[in-house]
């Protein structure tokens, strides 16, 4: 998945690209997201904001994993790493 974005908030705008990969292999899950933006004005925060998530996942019976990494940087942050987990159970009633 490929995509432009435009975005105007009140504190500013930014233009963007976004790119999205997902791929599956047998019961794993894999997932890359990168995204470019660039603000209108730089206001201390960068010229340029990356934005990156590697993700991986899988579905065991009833069970579903996943764990990811997220780093990148935003209007109110220079820079940030993320690392999530998700654990869901799912339940069927009859």
């Amino acid at each position: 998945v490929g995509e432009a974005r435009r975005d105007d908030g009140l504190d500013g705008g930014w233009v963007g690209a976004r790119l999205a990969v997902r791929q599956r292999a047998h019961a794993w899950l894999t997932s890359v997201e990168f995204e470019l933006a660039r603000p209108d004005v730089d206001r201390g925060r960068g010229q340029w904001w990356p934005w990156a998530v590697a993700a991986v996942g899988r579905r065991l019976g009833a069970w579903d994993a996943s764990v990811a990494l997220e780093g990148g940087a935003t209007p109110r942050e220079r820079h940030r790493v993320d690392v999530m987990a998700h654990l869901v159970h799912r339940w069927e009633s009859p």
